[in-house]
């Protein structure tokens, strides 16, 4: 777990700073700022280090020419595959981290290297070229990702307390918001307990610059149909869909390793109810 912040705005950069430092308990191993005064854009990050531990995998994170920046927050499963095909093409690579494989993948596709990744998500990369923000959140809404739209300005952050310590964010709290809060322990769609915050709704996109901002969906949950032959009779286990998606979200086993344990146990399996039609059971989790 780590936490990004940052905004874009005339905000100075001490704002940043104190984000970063209400969300260091998401990350404790290190911490950063990337503040540009002249186009008032900041990107802070608090790092739990998972994946490549050296400094060299510090964030925020730039390109070598430095036109793109980012703050990452979450694991890319498939990064190793997307870097070997990264530096196939000749993209040169400094760090063995997933946050530079997801840079780089960017830098090339933009938006569409989203439909590469598999994984668990939040991240904000600056383009300085094109005075662009874009920030992202992963297909289901794993990671969490907080944001204001402002008259001045453009805050955004992991938590919602981060965001409080900016002066221009109006109080007023969503009374309906409030009511789901307090009657189920969260809130519906994209409503926080704070009328001016949102939150990026899953497999959503936010582009922000000169133009304003944009929420866009770059993914839908697939809803499979009641009679479809991976739902029916407990059998999604051993059908080939189900396969293929293990074989792409789950890390491949290393060799003489012995994964008998991460078998599927039968009770995880729910069989439909008795009397029922076909499609009512399925790989359910209890």
């Amino acid at each position: 777990m780590c936490g990004i912040a940052g905004f874009l705005g005339p905000w100075p950069g001490q704002l940043a700073e104190a984000m970063v430092a209400v969300l260091r308990h998401r990350g404790p191993d290190d911490e950063g700022c990337h503040f540009d005064e002249a186009t008032g854009l900041a990107l802070g990050h608090t790092r739990l280090s998972i994946i490549d531990l050296t400094d060299a995998a510090h964030q925020p994170m730039s390109t070598a020419d430095g036109r793109y920046t980012i703050s990452f927050n979450g694991e890319i499963y498939n990064y190793r595959g997307l870097r070997d095909e990264l530096e196939g093409a000749g993209i040169a690579l400094r760090t063995r981290s997933d946050t530079e494989v997801l840079l780089a993948l960017y830098v090339r596709d933009q938006a569409a290297c989203l439909d590469r990744l598999h994984g668990i998500f939040a991240f904000s990369i600056w383009d300085s070229v094109e005075k662009r923000l874009f920030l992202a959140r992963d297909h289901l809404g794993v990671k969490p990702l907080y944001y204001a739209v402002l008259d001045k300005g453009f805050p955004f952050a992991s938590e919602l307390k981060a965001l409080t310590l900016c002066r221009d964010l109006p109080r007023d709290i969503d009374p309906v918001a409030l009511a789901d809060h307090l009657g189920l322990l969260w809130t519906a769609g994209d409503a926080t307990i704070l009328q001016a915050v949102r939150k990026l709704r899953p497999g959503c996109t936010l582009p922000a610059d000169a133009a304003g901002t944009r929420v866009q969906r770059y993914y839908r949950t697939p809803l499979p149909s009641r009679w479809s032959p991976i739902w029916s009779r407990g059998t999604a286990v051993g059908h080939p869909r189900f396969k293929h998606h293990c074989r792409c979200h789950v890390p491949r086993r290393r060799s003489g390793q012995n994964h008998d344990h991460l078998r599927l146990h039968p009770r995880f399996v729910r069989r439909p109810r008795a009397g029922g039609p076909d499609g009512c059971g399925g790989a359910v989790f209890r």
